[in-house]
């Protein structure tokens, strides 16, 4: 028989889906010398069903995508939920409600030094999935999970990444759709973790949890807090992880090529995120301020919210500073040092790779300097093709409106 033949390393998207399939539970992820899961079948336990290419949204697709989709401001009235949340804490107001109506939710929170999804349905946990988490959670079982509790006839709300949400409609089945409703974020791309536990192990004392990788309670924008040995908090003002994540270099080779965010409509209900470059909200913006967008008459409905504050607005207000809803790709697709990446982080020492994939702090030394040039200038024609990729996409939008 043929054996399963899932994407490669460059098309895998890291959503776990075929290792809550597996019957026989024969498909492992292994962190890569890249820093990112990738499965792995023992051939040895493997009955040839196929079931984990089925599921696969790389392969296959079992929802199709919104036929609409419209932005709208949002932040919630509950002062606690805002300090709380990232942003404008949308989701948190969404998902009290839904817990409160009987509801389970399943999102990411920070285990220690790491992020996975679980199942919450008390209110008291709802601080658990609150705020941004800037790694792929692993999500190993939570699928099943879900389905399971579907089956009982229990409502489920989904938080995730466009492609964990593509995934989890992958494995349930239609007929359990009508309970489970869906969030995805405005996704970047998902950084390594092995630039996480490089910045992780720069610090003295050791860090022993991450409390929070978005906390305005001490800064607007990147702000990680984080726990050392001896219980004290350590806030960094330059944050190697942050850096490498901004600058592209180490996202996953699926992301540079996104399949779940070519355009403005969503498998999802709604999608979540940041509102950047919004103008009009600008005192809004420091307490918290999320950009929510409806793709579904579900979606609409979770947005209808007695403590949500939302407002219509336009797509020219917000997709000039949120390419990232739509369009995964830059002008290189990817930068020339991600293929050195895995070498680079064995053999290099930590204040080389700051300058290599972060930000240097101080002056470098002339051997990095042309390689630092040559940097500068793809960023700079990645700024003036997210410009030109964005207009054209407002373009398309009026030329459908009219």
């Amino acid at each position: 028989m043929k054996k399963s033949n899932l994407p490669n390393k460059y098309k895998c998207i890291g959503c776990m889906t075929c290792g809550d399939i597996c019957p026989k539970h024969c498909i492992k992820f292994e962190l890569m010398e890249d820093g990112h899961f990738m499965p792995k079948i023992d051939y040895n336990l493997c009955i040839q069903c196929h079931k984990c290419e089925k599921v696969c949204p790389v392969l296959n697709k079992n929802k199709g995508l919104s036929t609409k989709s419209s932005p709208f401001a949002s932040w919630t009235n509950d002062d606690i939920l805002i300090k709380k949340s990232s942003s404008g804490g949308t989701f948190a107001q969404i998902a009290k409600d839904f817990i409160l109506s009987g509801g389970f939710v399943a999102g990411a929170y920070i285990d220690s030094l790491d992020v996975k999804h679980i199942l919450i349905d008390n209110i008291d946990d709802l601080h658990l999935l609150q705020g941004s988490k800037y790694i792929q959670s692993r999500t190993c079982g939570i699928y099943n999970e879900v389905l399971n509790k579907l089956k009982e006839g229990k409502k489920i709300l989904f938080s995730g990444t466009p492609c964990q949400i593509a995934g989890l409609y992958n494995i349930i089945p239609k007929k359990l759709w009508e309970n489970l409703f869906s969030i995805d974020l405005i996704c970047h791309g998902v950084p390594s973790r092995k630039d996480l536990f490089l910045y992780l192990d720069s610090h003295n004392p050791k860090i022993s949890k991450i409390q929070s990788f978005r906390d305005k309670t001490w800064k607007y924008g990147y702000a990680m807090t984080l726990i050392d040995e001896n219980g004290c908090k350590v806030q960094d003002e330059n944050n190697y992880f942050f850096d490498s994540f901004n600058a592209n270099k180490t996202l996953r080779w699926s992301c540079y090529n996104c399949p779940f965010k070519t355009g403005l409509q969503r498998q999802s209900d709604i999608t979540i995120g940041d509102f950047w470059g919004a103008k009009k909200y600008e005192d809004q913006k420091n307490k918290g301020l999320s950009l929510c967008i409806i793709h579904t008459l579900k979606g609409q409905i979770l947005l209808e919210n007695n403590n949500l504050h939302y407002e219509s607005i336009d797509w020219e207000e917000c997709l000039p500073r949120n390419k990232d809803y739509f369009n995964p790709s830059n002008f290189f697709k990817y930068h020339p040092l991600r293929k050195l990446y895995p070498k680079i982080v064995k053999s290099c020492d930590f204040e080389t790779l700051k300058i290599l994939y972060g930000k240097p702090e101080s002056k470098v030394s002339l051997k990095y300097r042309p390689l630092l040039f040559i940097n500068s200038i793809i960023q700079y024609i990645d700024s003036k093709y997210k410009h030109k990729v964005v207009n054209k996409m407002l373009c398309k939008i009026k030329k459908s409106e009219s």
